[in-house]
Protein backbone atom coordinates (compact mmCIF):
# COMPACT_ATOMS: atom_id res chain seq x y z
CA UNK A 1 0.00 0.00 0.00
CA UNK A 2 1.13 3.34 -0.98
CA UNK A 3 1.68 6.29 1.42
CA UNK A 4 -1.29 7.86 -0.45
CA UNK A 5 -3.34 5.13 0.36
CA UNK A 6 -2.71 5.43 3.84
CA UNK A 7 -3.32 9.23 4.48
CA UNK A 8 -5.96 9.01 2.15
CA UNK A 9 -8.56 7.97 5.34
CA UNK A 10 -7.55 10.55 7.28
CA UNK A 11 -7.95 13.52 4.41
CA UNK A 12 -10.97 12.13 4.21
CA UNK A 13 -11.78 12.39 8.02
CA UNK A 14 -10.17 16.46 8.06
CA UNK A 15 -12.57 17.26 5.30
CA UNK A 16 -15.34 15.65 7.09
CA UNK A 17 -14.60 17.63 9.98
CA UNK A 18 -14.05 20.87 8.53
CA UNK A 19 -16.84 20.90 6.04
CA UNK A 20 -19.62 19.08 7.21
CA UNK A 21 -22.30 18.67 10.02
CA UNK A 22 -25.71 18.12 11.20
CA UNK A 23 -27.47 20.04 8.26
CA UNK A 24 -24.28 19.77 5.50
CA UNK A 25 -23.32 17.10 3.93
CA UNK A 26 -21.38 15.79 1.04
CA UNK A 27 -21.37 13.48 -1.87
CA UNK A 28 -19.19 11.12 -3.32
CA UNK A 29 -18.08 12.67 -6.19
CA UNK A 30 -17.72 15.77 -3.71
CA UNK A 31 -15.44 14.11 -1.58
CA UNK A 32 -13.03 13.08 -4.61
CA UNK A 33 -13.07 16.39 -5.98
CA UNK A 34 -11.79 17.86 -2.71
CA UNK A 35 -9.41 15.15 -2.89
CA UNK A 36 -7.92 15.75 -5.98
CA UNK A 37 -7.88 19.52 -5.18
CA UNK A 38 -6.54 19.96 -1.89
CA UNK A 39 -4.38 16.56 -1.83
CA UNK A 40 -3.64 15.93 -5.30
CA UNK A 41 -5.11 12.58 -5.04
CA UNK A 42 -7.58 10.82 -7.47
CA UNK A 43 -9.56 8.51 -6.08
CA UNK A 44 -12.48 6.27 -7.12
CA UNK A 45 -15.67 6.19 -5.69
CA UNK A 46 -15.80 2.97 -4.38
CA UNK A 47 -12.75 3.72 -2.56
CA UNK A 48 -14.25 6.79 -0.61
CA UNK A 49 -16.87 3.86 0.53
CA UNK A 50 -14.07 1.79 1.87
CA UNK A 51 -12.95 4.79 3.55
CA UNK A 52 -16.04 5.74 5.43
CA UNK A 53 -16.25 2.24 6.67
CA UNK A 54 -12.74 1.89 7.82
CA UNK A 55 -13.42 5.07 9.87
CA UNK A 56 -16.55 3.90 11.47
CA UNK A 57 -15.40 0.60 12.42
CA UNK A 58 -12.44 2.80 14.06
CA UNK A 59 -15.08 4.28 16.20
CA UNK A 60 -15.91 7.93 14.52
CA UNK A 61 -19.39 8.92 13.84
CA UNK A 62 -19.74 9.43 10.14
CA UNK A 63 -23.72 9.40 8.93
CA UNK A 64 -24.19 8.19 5.58
CA UNK A 65 -27.49 8.92 3.24
CA UNK A 66 -28.17 6.49 1.06
CA UNK A 67 -29.57 7.40 -2.17
CA UNK A 68 -27.86 7.30 -6.08
CA UNK A 69 -24.31 8.88 -4.77
CA UNK A 70 -23.98 8.49 -0.98
CA UNK A 71 -24.04 11.51 0.95
CA UNK A 72 -21.56 11.96 3.99
CA UNK A 73 -21.48 14.08 6.80
CA UNK A 74 -19.38 14.19 10.69
CA UNK A 75 -21.64 13.59 13.28
CA UNK A 76 -19.50 13.66 16.18
CA UNK A 77 -18.77 16.98 18.04
CA UNK A 78 -16.42 16.97 21.38
CA UNK A 79 -18.39 19.93 22.40
CA UNK A 80 -22.60 20.93 22.28
CA UNK A 81 -23.16 24.04 21.24
CA UNK A 82 -24.17 25.39 24.57
CA UNK A 83 -21.03 23.80 25.79
CA UNK A 84 -19.15 26.22 22.89
CA UNK A 85 -20.98 28.99 23.79
CA UNK A 86 -20.01 28.94 27.51
CA UNK A 87 -16.17 28.47 26.88
CA UNK A 88 -16.59 31.47 24.26
CA UNK A 89 -17.91 33.25 27.00
CA UNK A 90 -15.20 32.66 29.55
CA UNK A 91 -12.78 33.70 27.07
CA UNK A 92 -14.60 37.32 25.71
CA UNK A 93 -15.26 38.34 29.60
CA UNK A 94 -12.45 36.06 31.79
CA UNK A 95 -9.58 39.54 30.77
CA UNK A 96 -6.92 36.65 30.40
CA UNK A 97 -6.51 36.55 27.01
CA UNK A 98 -5.62 39.51 24.80
CA UNK A 99 -6.36 40.60 21.38
CA UNK A 100 -4.73 38.43 18.95
CA UNK A 101 -4.59 36.07 20.74
CA UNK A 102 -7.80 35.93 21.93
CA UNK A 103 -8.92 36.06 18.26
CA UNK A 104 -6.98 32.87 17.49
CA UNK A 105 -8.68 31.35 20.52
CA UNK A 106 -12.46 32.25 19.61
CA UNK A 107 -11.34 31.16 16.03
CA UNK A 108 -10.58 27.74 17.36
CA UNK A 109 -13.60 26.85 19.32
CA UNK A 110 -15.65 28.20 16.58
CA UNK A 111 -13.95 25.02 14.56
CA UNK A 112 -15.23 22.80 17.47
CA UNK A 113 -18.75 23.58 15.83
CA UNK A 114 -18.29 22.68 12.35
CA UNK A 115 -18.30 25.15 9.97
CA UNK A 116 -21.98 25.69 9.25
CA UNK A 117 -23.03 26.51 12.72
CA UNK A 118 -20.24 29.39 13.64
CA UNK A 119 -23.60 31.70 12.92
CA UNK A 120 -24.87 30.19 15.96
CA UNK A 121 -22.47 30.99 17.75
CA UNK A 122 -21.43 35.34 17.68
CA UNK A 123 -20.98 36.55 21.01
CA UNK A 124 -21.89 40.43 21.68
CA UNK A 125 -19.40 41.17 25.02
CA UNK A 126 -17.68 44.64 24.95
CA UNK A 127 -13.85 44.12 25.55
CA UNK A 128 -12.36 45.26 28.55
CA UNK A 129 -10.29 47.71 29.60
CA UNK A 130 -7.25 47.42 32.21
CA UNK A 131 -7.89 43.46 31.96
CA UNK A 132 -5.48 41.01 32.99
CA UNK A 133 -4.43 40.59 29.10
CA UNK A 134 -3.15 44.34 29.54
CA UNK A 135 -0.29 43.10 31.63
CA UNK A 136 1.62 40.03 30.36
CA UNK A 137 3.34 39.65 33.95
CA UNK A 138 0.22 38.44 35.29
CA UNK A 139 -0.10 34.97 33.69
CA UNK A 140 2.87 34.19 34.57
CA UNK A 141 2.83 35.02 38.07
CA UNK A 142 -0.57 33.35 38.26
CA UNK A 143 0.97 30.20 36.37
CA UNK A 144 3.82 30.40 39.37
CA UNK A 145 1.62 30.72 42.25
CA UNK A 146 -0.76 27.61 40.55
CA UNK A 147 2.37 25.57 40.34
CA UNK A 148 3.00 26.77 43.92
CA UNK A 149 -0.62 25.66 45.17
CA UNK A 150 -0.44 22.26 43.14
CA UNK A 151 3.27 21.25 44.94
CA UNK A 152 2.41 22.67 48.27
CA UNK A 153 4.96 25.27 48.56
CA UNK A 154 5.37 28.59 50.20
CA UNK A 155 6.08 31.54 48.26
CA UNK A 156 8.15 34.98 48.50
CA UNK A 157 7.01 38.10 46.85
CA UNK A 158 6.95 42.04 47.62
CA UNK A 159 4.20 44.43 46.77
CA UNK A 160 3.93 47.56 45.55
CA UNK A 161 1.61 50.73 45.98
CA UNK A 162 1.55 54.05 43.45
CA UNK A 163 2.76 57.74 44.61
CA UNK A 164 1.10 60.73 43.58
CA UNK A 165 2.77 60.28 40.14
CA UNK A 166 1.02 57.17 39.67
CA UNK A 167 4.70 55.22 39.69
CA UNK A 168 4.55 52.43 41.20
CA UNK A 169 6.94 52.22 44.26
CA UNK A 170 8.15 48.40 45.99
CA UNK A 171 7.09 47.93 49.39
CA UNK A 172 10.11 47.05 51.31
CA UNK A 173 8.61 44.23 53.51
CA UNK A 174 8.57 40.68 51.82
CA UNK A 175 5.15 38.72 51.81
CA UNK A 176 5.87 35.07 52.67
CA UNK A 177 2.54 32.63 52.49
CA UNK A 178 1.30 29.45 51.66
CA UNK A 179 -1.00 29.45 49.03
CA UNK A 180 -4.33 27.77 48.84
CA UNK A 181 -6.46 29.42 46.01
CA UNK A 182 -6.88 31.71 43.17
CA UNK A 183 -9.98 33.69 43.18
CA UNK A 184 -11.49 37.01 41.17
CA UNK A 185 -12.71 39.41 43.10
CA UNK A 186 -14.29 42.79 41.34
CA UNK A 187 -12.41 41.95 38.47
CA UNK A 188 -8.80 41.32 39.74
CA UNK A 189 -7.14 37.93 39.72
CA UNK A 190 -5.94 37.18 43.89
CA UNK A 191 -4.45 34.45 45.63
CA UNK A 192 -5.69 33.70 49.00
CA UNK A 193 -3.47 31.47 51.37
CA UNK A 194 -1.94 31.05 54.85
CA UNK A 195 0.52 33.23 56.32
CA UNK A 196 4.04 32.31 57.75
CA UNK A 197 2.43 31.21 61.06
CA UNK A 198 -0.03 29.23 59.59
CA UNK A 199 -2.76 30.24 60.87
CA UNK A 200 -3.49 34.13 59.29
CA UNK A 201 -5.34 34.16 56.30
CA UNK A 202 -3.75 36.31 53.31
CA UNK A 203 -5.28 37.45 50.56
CA UNK A 204 -3.31 39.30 47.63
CA UNK A 205 -4.39 40.68 44.45
CA UNK A 206 -1.74 39.54 41.57
CA UNK A 207 -1.56 42.75 39.85
CA UNK A 208 -0.38 44.82 43.07
CA UNK A 209 2.92 41.84 43.22
CA UNK A 210 6.13 43.94 42.04
CA UNK A 211 7.76 40.94 40.89
CA UNK A 212 8.07 37.30 40.39
CA UNK A 213 6.74 35.28 43.36
CA UNK A 214 9.60 33.07 44.69
CA UNK A 215 9.01 29.29 45.83
CA UNK A 216 10.79 29.19 49.00
CA UNK A 217 10.29 25.65 50.79
CA UNK A 218 7.54 23.67 51.90
CA UNK A 219 4.11 25.24 52.94
CA UNK A 220 2.98 25.19 56.13
CA UNK A 221 0.42 22.64 57.60
CA UNK A 222 -2.94 24.34 56.33
CA UNK A 223 -5.43 25.05 59.23
CA UNK A 224 -8.63 23.85 57.57
CA UNK A 225 -10.41 27.34 57.65
CA UNK A 226 -12.95 27.10 55.18
CA UNK A 227 -12.93 31.01 54.74
CA UNK A 228 -9.30 30.87 53.27
CA UNK A 229 -10.91 29.25 49.78
CA UNK A 230 -13.15 31.74 49.52
CA UNK A 231 -13.22 35.60 48.83
CA UNK A 232 -14.78 37.76 51.35
CA UNK A 233 -16.58 41.17 51.13
CA UNK A 234 -14.14 44.32 51.33
CA UNK A 235 -10.99 42.10 50.86
CA UNK A 236 -7.72 43.90 51.14
CA UNK A 237 -4.72 42.85 52.06
CA UNK A 238 -4.07 42.11 55.76
CA UNK A 239 -7.50 42.66 56.10
CA UNK A 240 -8.79 41.07 59.93
CA UNK A 241 -11.68 39.11 59.65
CA UNK A 242 -14.77 39.40 61.74
CA UNK A 243 -18.29 38.15 62.07
CA UNK A 244 -20.64 41.14 61.94
CA UNK A 245 -23.83 40.85 62.92
CA UNK A 246 -25.97 44.47 60.84
CA UNK A 247 -29.47 45.03 61.16
CA UNK A 248 -30.57 45.84 57.71
CA UNK A 249 -33.74 47.65 56.33
CA UNK A 250 -36.44 45.27 54.11
CA UNK A 251 -35.56 47.29 51.22
CA UNK A 252 -31.77 46.22 50.86
CA UNK A 253 -32.24 42.47 50.54
CA UNK A 254 -30.81 42.47 46.89
CA UNK A 255 -27.99 44.57 48.37
CA UNK A 256 -26.84 42.09 50.94
CA UNK A 257 -27.58 39.23 48.24
CA UNK A 258 -25.14 41.09 45.52
CA UNK A 259 -22.38 41.45 48.50
CA UNK A 260 -22.65 38.36 50.63
CA UNK A 261 -24.56 35.87 48.16
CA UNK A 262 -27.54 33.99 48.22
CA UNK A 263 -26.69 31.56 51.24
CA UNK A 264 -25.46 34.19 53.35
CA UNK A 265 -27.19 34.05 57.16
CA UNK A 266 -30.23 35.95 57.67
CA UNK A 267 -33.12 36.25 60.53
CA UNK A 268 -35.92 38.11 61.06
CA UNK A 269 -35.55 41.33 62.77
CA UNK A 270 -39.13 43.08 63.14
CA UNK A 271 -41.60 44.44 60.26
CA UNK A 272 -39.27 47.11 58.27
CA UNK A 273 -35.93 44.80 58.80
CA UNK A 274 -33.45 41.75 59.15
CA UNK A 275 -30.22 41.04 60.65
CA UNK A 276 -27.85 39.80 58.53
CA UNK A 277 -24.57 37.42 60.12
CA UNK A 278 -21.18 37.32 57.91
CA UNK A 279 -17.58 36.95 57.41
CA UNK A 280 -15.85 40.21 56.34
CA UNK A 281 -12.72 41.73 55.70
CA UNK A 282 -12.86 44.54 58.50
CA UNK A 283 -11.51 47.72 56.90
CA UNK A 284 -12.83 51.37 56.05
CA UNK A 285 -14.12 50.00 52.66
CA UNK A 286 -16.73 47.95 54.80
CA UNK A 287 -17.15 51.11 56.46
CA UNK A 288 -17.74 53.23 53.62
CA UNK A 289 -20.49 50.36 52.43
CA UNK A 290 -21.95 50.69 55.63
CA UNK A 291 -22.32 54.08 55.60
CA UNK A 292 -23.56 54.67 51.98
CA UNK A 293 -27.16 53.42 52.66
CA UNK A 294 -27.70 56.37 54.88
CA UNK A 295 -28.49 54.75 58.29
CA UNK A 296 -30.70 51.87 56.75
CA UNK A 297 -27.76 49.56 57.77
CA UNK A 298 -26.95 49.16 61.21
CA UNK A 299 -24.02 47.28 63.11
CA UNK A 300 -24.92 45.14 66.02
CA UNK A 301 -21.48 44.20 66.41
CA UNK A 302 -19.03 42.95 68.07
CA UNK A 303 -19.02 46.23 69.78
CA UNK A 304 -15.66 47.21 68.85
CA UNK A 305 -16.72 46.92 65.21
CA UNK A 306 -19.41 49.02 66.08
CA UNK A 307 -17.43 52.03 67.79
CA UNK A 308 -14.86 51.77 65.13
CA UNK A 309 -17.39 52.77 62.54
CA UNK A 310 -18.94 55.55 64.99
CA UNK A 311 -15.20 57.01 65.34
CA UNK A 312 -14.65 56.55 61.18
CA UNK A 313 -17.64 58.44 60.82
CA UNK A 314 -16.44 61.10 63.29
CA UNK A 315 -13.63 61.25 61.74
CA UNK A 316 -14.68 61.92 58.51
CA UNK A 317 -16.85 64.57 59.91
CA UNK A 318 -14.04 66.31 61.25
CA UNK A 319 -11.49 65.80 57.98
CA UNK A 320 -14.53 67.69 56.06
CA UNK A 321 -14.98 70.28 58.57
CA UNK A 322 -11.22 71.24 59.09
CA UNK A 323 -11.30 71.94 54.72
Amino acid sequence: MDIDAKLRPLYLLKILKEQTGEDHKLSTSQLCQILKDEYGLDTFRTTIKTDIEVLQQAGYLIQVTRSTQNLYSFQEREFNQQEIKTLLDAVHSGGFVKGSDRDQLINKLYKLAGPYRVHELKRNWIEQKNSLADDPRLVRFMDVINEAINKHQKIRFRTFTYNVKKDPVPNRQDCIMSPCALFMDGGHACVSGYGDDGRSIVRQRIDRIWDIPEVTGDAVSFGGDSDVYRPLPFNVQDAEIREVEMQVDNSLMDEIIDVFGLNVTTYACDQSSFRVITNVCMNQSFYGWIFSFGGRIKIRGPECIRLGYEQSVRNAAARLGST
